[in-house]
This record gives C-alpha cells, sequence and structure tokens, in this order.
C-alpha cells in the first residue's frame, strides 16, 4: 500500500513436460475447452496416412478415443494415437511437401501420419494448464494443435501457443475399454448357444 492504493493480480501457473496420462485399457474423449459438446474425431475413424483429424459431436465411437503413447525415450515426445486404427497412425502436423523438412506454419492442418516417419510433425509434449486442462505442444517448438472455429468438422491446425486461449486447450475424460478380444469371443459363444 502506497499513498492509499493498492493493487492485485492473478498469477496462472501451467506444467511443461507433464506425465502422459495411464495407457492399458484406459483411453481419454479429448474434448475441447472452449466448448462441452465437441472432442477430437478421426473423420470417418479411416486409418491412413493424411486421415482428418477434427471437432465433432460425442458420439462414442473408436475414432474419439484417445491414448498417450511415451515415445521420449526413442523418438523425443508423446505419440497422440486413436483407438480407430489400433496404433498404426498418430496425430500429425501436415507441412505439406514430400521430404518432411518444410517449416512449420500457423494453420498447417493436424492429420494422422505413420509412427517414426516425420518425429518434429509428430511428437507431442503435454503442458497441463492452471484449470486442469492439457495443451498438446510439438517438442521443442511453440507450435500446438489447436482449432479456429468450433464447428462440426472443423480441423484440428497448428496454432502459435497462447496459453489464454480456450480453441488450444483440451479436457480428457478417461475411458475404459473392455478387451475386445474377450467382448467379441462372449458375443460369439452367445450367438453359438
Amino acid at each position: 500500500v502506497a499513498s492509499g492504493h493498492t493493487d492485485s493480480f492473478t498469477v496462472h501457473v501451467y506444467k511443461s513436460n507433464y506425465e502422459p496420462p495411464a495407457g492399458g485399457n484406459i483411453y481419454y474423449k479429448v474434448s475441447i475447452a472452449s466448448t462441452t459438446n465437441k472432442v477430437m474425431d478421426v473423420c470417418n475413424a479411416e486409418s491412413r496416412n493424411g486421415a482428418k483429424v477434427q471437432l465433432f459431436t460425442l458420439n462414442g465411437s473408436d475414432a474419439q478415443l484417445w491414448q498417450f503413447h511415451d515415445y521420449r525415450a526413442k523418438y523425443g515426445g508423446i505419440a497422440i494415437v486413436p483407438r480407430s486404427n489400433k496404433g498404426a497412425y498418430i496425430l500429425d502436423v501436415n507441412r505439406g511437401g514430400d521430404n518432411y523438412t518444410d517449416a512449420f506454419k500457423e494453420n498447417n492442418l493436424i492429420d494422422l501420419w505413420t509412427l517414426g516417419e516425420d518425429n518434429a510433425a509428430s511428437m507431442w509434449e503435454l503442458i497441463r494448464t492452471w484449470e486442469g486442462c492439457y495443451v498438446f505442444r510439438l517438442v521443442g517448438t511453440n507450435w500446438v494443435a489447436g482449432v479456429t472455429s468450433t464447428a462440426e468438422g472443423a480441423q484440428l491446425m497448428l496454432r502459435k501457443f497462447d496459453p489464454f486461449d480456450n480453441n488450444q486447450k483440451w479436457c480428457l475424460e478417461a475411458v475404459e475399454v473392455k478387451n475386445d478380444a474377450v467382448t467379441q469371443k462372449i458375443s460369439e459363444l452367445r450367438n453359438r448357444y
């Protein structure tokens, strides 16, 4: 207090290099923080290089369930993997060209790509924000996964990191998935008997 004046301020803290959430049978619905009804989704549950990753209304499909695989020792970061393709493809920045050397740019599209082919564009660092959400930042850069619109089908894009932009923050909700082989066998036996 000086001359009868006071001031206050708010400090926001976020943690870089956050440990990846548990894997195993645990997957996550990954919703954008700026709206409550849109989640990260692989368009048409495609399993191919270049498959579109978008915001879509929650429908409970495997195309909307994600895991975080720790490849820090091998590739230097975390791979974000959709359940719909059983780990064959991972979240990746499409930087154009065929040589994986093009510079990252604002609004590069984010899609799926084969693990280990372009690590600079597919290895992520998890940042935990003060309100409990996550930011997915490319390792060693100031680029993050985000959207410019929360419309149905809006594709994920590369954005400059802004810790106050809710279109760059992702909320995770754990979902336990039963073993597919066991579920399939039980269904098969029920049909047989």
